[in-house]
């Protein structure tokens, strides 16, 4: 194969100069495709969050999947990066493969003075949803008596998507009494972010 040495690159008309850097590196054209440059894999190309828009009330030693009321932020300028991860019945859908950081912030409000504690859970399945695995969870104890009381959680799981047909999320809560998740339509309480942060 021929090389052509050069230092630097001028316009016909003498003017103009485009110095040729020593750095070994990748010549981009308008048919250069992203996935084809040198690092692309390891860049951030897939992030979406997503909230409560109301409350979901959590029985008595039970454990609710927060399956309703979620939502896209609608305020304060947000934006997501690439498709954007589908949610349905509160199970999460990932649009492309690659190691997802799913971070999940729960808000509880005690309604029974006697509950003790809470938990906040993220699930996920690798056989679309025919078994769910406790993939991380927050527990919090609330010591103070009376009611209302409120609790703040958050926990993070790294999910390795190999197939967005069967890799899939949802967030669950657990409680030791009487409580509700918190949501709200203008704000993030309860809520979930997913980071696409490489390659699988």
């Amino acid at each position: 194969m021929s090389e052509i040495l050069v230092n630097t690159i001028k316009k016909a008309d003498g003017t103009g100069s485009l110095t040729v850097p020593a750095d070994t590196g990748t010549v981009l054209t308008t048919a250069t495709t992203a996935s084809s440059i040198p690092g692309y894999g390891s860049q951030i190309t897939g992030a979406d969050q997503y909230r409560l828009s109301g409350n979901i009330s959590i029985p008595r030693q039970s454990l609710q999947v927060l399956n309703n009321n979620w939502e896209r932020p609608d305020t304060g300028g947000f934006a997501k990066i690439g498709t954007g991860v589908s949610e349905a019945a509160g199970v999460f859908t990932f649009p492309e493969t690659g190691i997802w950081l799913i971070s999940a912030t729960f808000v509880f409000q005690e309604l029974d003075e006697n509950n003790q504690y809470d938990e906040g859970h993220i699930y996920t399945t690798v056989d679309d949803g025919s078994n769910w695995v406790q993939s991380a969870s927050v527990i919090g104890a609330l010591l103070a008596l009376g009611v209302p009381r409120y609790f703040t959680s958050h926990c993070e799981f790294l999910f390795d998507v190999q197939d967005t047909a069967n890799y899939k999320a949802r967030l669950a809560g657990f409680t030791e009494d009487v409580s509700q998740v918190l949501g709200n339509t203008n704000t993030t309480l309860t809520g979930v972010t997913f980071t696409r942060l490489g390659d699988t």
